[in-house]
């Protein structure tokens, strides 16, 4: 068995092996793979003239809530890197219609986003809303927020929000990138073993 050939096979176990070591990891169960916030865990700020107005333990905006940026939202907590469902169980008087109103999301407040969350608008038609939300790094500090838009006074109660993490998705996610890393490196490491003695890589490549 030639150099070539035993260069293949070593590279080719040693990705195999990081993708069986990365999907058992991204299986594998989490202590801390369900959150869960009740109402009175959740606060409600708006932006008044007098300044920022907080109010610790309480889940509605009221049509008396006259403040602008209002939002319900949890504390801080930290995810790993993974995927997440944010399941968000909610009263809400916003036409199911409507293109604006109270908005549910991840946010972080870090310098740089390590999350990507998608987001929901609170209506009338359902009382219940779940979104995805990808984590890039672990120990990321994450808040849901609940902002309503301003100009609009509907009703919204939040009546629980749950956070869990997705073993599956995570996996997968995780696998894909790896696969696509592997390509890049492999294309050029197939050219070099391959094409080095026909040339240079410019004339192995020919453009029509």
């Amino acid at each position: 068995m030639n150099r070539k050939k035993i260069l293949i096979l070593a590279v080719v176990a040693a990705q195999a092996l990081l993708l069986a070591l990365t999907a058992i990891w991204r299986l594998r169960d989490r202590e801390s793979s369900y959150i869960d916030y009740s109402p009175d865990m959740l606060s409600m700020a708006q932006e008044l003239e007098s300044g920022l107005e907080v109010k610790e333990g309480v889940a509605s905006i009221a049509p008396a809530d006259q403040g602008k940026n209002r939002r319900i939202y949890t504390p801080e907590f930290n995810l790993d890197r993974g995927v997440y469902a944010v399941s968000v169980q909610y009263r809400s008087t916003t036409p199911y219609a409507s293109s604006l109103g109270c908005r549910s999301m991840a946010v972080c407040d870090d310098e740089y986003p390590w999350i990507f969350s998608e987001s929901l608008l609170l209506t009338s038609r359902d009382v219940s809303a779940e979104y995805f939300v990808y984590v890039r790094k672990d120990n990321t500090g994450v808040k849901i927020k609940n902002v309503l838009e301003d100009g609009y006074f509907d009703t919204v109660h939040i009546d629980n929000i749950t956070v869990r993490y997705l073993n599956r998705r995570s996996a997968v996610k995780d696998v894909v990138m790896l696969l696509l890393l592997f390509a890049a490196v492999d294309f050029p490491l197939y050219l070099y073993l391959f094409c080095s003695g026909k040339g240079s890589i410019g004339h192995v490549i020919t453009i029509k």
